[in-house]
């Protein structure tokens, strides 16, 4: 009698495992109803997502590990005033908790630090900053209202510091006694002075910039240090920027030829610093960037050669770069 092929072949068989059954002595891999990220990935997206003081106030909640990655981004930036947009802890925040925390926390966790406008007009004595700046020795960028020269040690103390912004005859407690070998100016690598002194004070002040190792930017807000600078150009040779402040008109018929067409040479036009160091300090992005954009460019020849004057919310030289 004729068998179809079809009539040897076996039927499948379907095997239905419960949670206890095996196979051959091996348990079935059963998929997972929770799937789980890598560790440095879910911490990666957890701080992306922390991208304002509401986001990370809410992620807190979420997990121990959580709360433990996004936290200190809660107090990154610290600031006398707020600032709506930005992740920014104000410093009555700081000064109520320090106590609260480990000091490793605060160390590691503040990286950028403003006292602007003067400290004491916040009602925050000398007691409290000064605790703050014992706190927070992990700074990377602090700009500062005229500071007592009590707090210089503390300031020895950073050295993580890159960028500082301050008064320094009032920070030395006089100009006999500035001192840029000091400690607190061995990583410095941005330094903008808002000091505005006599003739014979800046001629002091610049030739002590030349003590700073590690110095490559430096930015003035008077025209009087520029003056006192111009002649010392030989000694900066590892300067890559050097910034002034001010609008076009004025420094056009102040400033020596030599200096303006020095190729590290630029006068920025600021419309609001605060808003500018507040930006640098959340995403690298301010008056130091933009000065090194512009002088790249000026040296590739993207931007006319006697140009050396731009306001930072204009970017028509941008243009051709």
């Amino acid at each position: 009698m004729w068998h179809s092929p079809l009539a040897t072949v076996a039927e499948p068989r379907v095997t239905e495992f419960s949670s206890g059954s095996t196979v051959d002595g091996m348990a079935p891999k059963l998929p997972s109803q929770h799937p789980k990220l890598p560790r440095e990935l879910e911490r990666l997206i957890f701080e992306m997502a922390a991208s304002s003081q509401g986001n990370i106030c809410n992620l807190i909640l979420v997990a121990s590990r959580v709360k433990e990655w996004v936290e200190p981004l809660l107090y990154r930036v610290i600031a006398s005033e707020n600032f709506a947009g930005r992740p920014i802890a104000p410093l009555n925040t700081l000064v109520h908790k320090i106590g609260s925390k480990p000091s490793v926390f605060w160390s590691t966790s503040v990286k950028s630090l403003v006292f602007f406008p003067d400290p004491t007009a916040r009602n925050l004595d000398n007691e409290a900053l000064e605790r703050i700046l014992a706190a927070c020795t992990g700074l990377v960028r602090l700009r500062t209202a005229p500071l007592h020269s009590r707090f210089l040690p503390a300031l020895g103390n950073f050295s993580a510091l890159r960028h500082l912004c301050t008064e320094i005859t009032t920070l030395f407690g006089g100009v006999s006694l500035v001192d840029f070998a000091h400690p607190a100016f061995r990583n410095i690598t941005h330094l903008e002075l808002l000091d505005d002194v006599p003739d014979e004070t800046a001629h002091q002040i610049c030739n002590g910039l030349a003590h700073i190792p590690k110095l490559t930017h430096i930015a003035f807000n008077a025209e009087v240090l520029y003056r006192a600078l111009f002649p010392l150009l030989h000694l900066f040779t590892h300067l890559r920027a050097i910034v002034l402040f001010g609008d076009d008109e004025e420094y056009d018929l102040n400033l020596p030829v030599g200096l303006t067409m020095d190729e590290r040479f630029i006068s920025i036009e600021q419309e609001d610093w605060h808003r500018d160091w507040l930006c640098g300090a959340d995403t690298g992005e301010d008056f130091w960037a933009l000065a090194d954009e512009f002088l790249a460019a000026r040296r590739a020849g993207k931007v006319d050669r006697s140009c050396f004057h731009i306001y930072d919310q204009e970017n028509g030289w941008r243009v051709n770069s």
